[in-house]
């Protein structure tokens, strides 16, 4: 499936709200670890904005999942990209080591 940019940017953002909200983080914790304001913190997590590679490593280890470019990867090291990546909850046998 290829994706267009803005629908790539909005997927992400996507990922990283559910995943933010599973961890209880806030837009105002990510304004503080960025350095950001609210309004660009905002832009990037409704998908308006994109956010850069090195934010989205940081972001990773802040939300302690492999978000890389646009793909992540499970438990296994097995590698979801495209929609897969964007749609891919681990199943808690896949949250164990």
């Amino acid at each position: 499936m290829n994706l267009t940019r803005s629908q790539r940017r909005s997927a992400i953002a996507e990922l990283i709200r559910t995943e933010m909200t599973e961890r209880g983080i806030t837009q105002s914790q990510l304004c503080e670890i960025f350095d950001l304001n609210k309004a660009t913190i905002s832009r990037r997590y409704h998908g308006i904005a994109s956010w850069p590679a090195e934010d989205l490593s940081i972001l990773a280890d802040v939300l302690n999942a492999p978000i890389t470019f646009g793909a992540i990867t499970d438990s296994r090291g097995d590698w979801k990209t495209g929609a897969a990546a964007y749609a891919y909850t681990p199943t808690p046998a896949e949250d164990t080591p």
